[in-house]
């Protein structure tokens, strides 16, 4: 971490928070140099970090978001960030935010005009001060489309749970959070073809997936996601991709992931598994 990276987060901080408080910073890495410029910020008086911050060296500011007490930590998230844009005139819709809406206020953060997360679980505590009437936390049932009404959107991102289980029905529930029904795509193909109904033309859709649900091409007998984008109406734009090593939720389910795509090739480097995490950038037709 530079000099003038630190500097810049410690004025953000101040501007957030005031002045006079001392926090604890370092780079924050779960994906090695994968996920770069992103850093964890703890209060000295605290046992726990207390937000994460994203400064590129580049940048001449710092954007903060507050981290829920539970412990869950942004993972695979951080790849969707360089990836998102909005100004004053975006509306946007976080679709599974999560307790701190990390994705959602990132859109806030680049000056969306609003912002709505949706998530099944409450809000994270230490969310509720940066909430205001330009951006809001809805708890309610992603797989509920009619939950926000007939609000409109330029923007909705997701990084929806993807982990095959023969257990589930596909609803995401309080403790379950990464388990997505029997092929894993369940609730991402119900994000694809109900809540792009409340994007406007020409409004863009941002995910990200792991790659053995197939991204331009299927890896077993569910459709890949260009294939059901395009019964949607949207099209593919951009697809940027990450090679990464297994979580411990995929790896439990990796038997039955490669019993559903059989096709897709994991890839052992040692005693890890890795596979590919892709943030796909998504246009609805005008």
């Amino acid at each position: 971490m530079t000099d003038k990276v630190y500097k810049t987060i410690r004025e953000a901080l101040g501007v957030e928070l005031g002045a006079g408080r001392d926090f604890h910073i370092e780079p924050y890495a779960p994906f090695g140099d994968l996920a770069p410029d992103f850093y964890s910020v703890r209060n000295k008086d605290s046992a726990v970090n207390n937000f994460v911050a994203y400064c590129p060296p580049r940048w001449s500011r710092a954007f903060l978001w507050p981290l829920p007490d539970t412990g869950r930590r942004p993972g695979h998230g951080l790849f969707l960030i360089p990836h998102l844009s909005a100004d004053s005139s975006t509306k946007g819709l976080d679709l599974g935010c999560g307790q701190s809406m990390f994705l959602g206020m990132q859109l806030h953060h680049l000056g969306a005009g609003s912002v709505t997360g949706l998530d099944k679980v409450p809000p994270g505590e230490s969310l509720g001060s940066w909430l205001d009437e330009k951006t809001r936390y809805v708890q309610g049932d992603i797989l509920d489309e009619t939950v926000l009404g007939g609000d409109m959107f330029d923007v909705a991102i997701t990084h929806p749970p993807m982990a095959p289980t023969e257990n589930q029905e596909g609803k995401r529930t309080n403790t379950d959070h990464d388990v997505a029904g029997p092929t894993g795509r369940e609730v991402l193909d119900f994000i694809i073809s109900h809540w792009t109904k409340k994007l406007r033309p020409g409004g863009e859709l941002v995910i990200g997936q792991f790659d053995f649900l197939g991204v331009m091409a299927a890896h077993g007998d569910p459709p890949c996601t260009a294939e059901v984008l395009g019964e949607a109406g949207l099209a593919i734009e951009q697809v940027h991709t990450y090679h990464v090593p297994i979580t411990p939720t995929i790896k439990n389910a990796l038997g039955l992931i490669r019993s559903v795509y059989p096709k897709y090739p994991f890839e052992k480097r040692g005693d890890t598994t890795y596979h590919q995490f892709s943030v796909i950038n998504a246009r609805k037709n005008k």
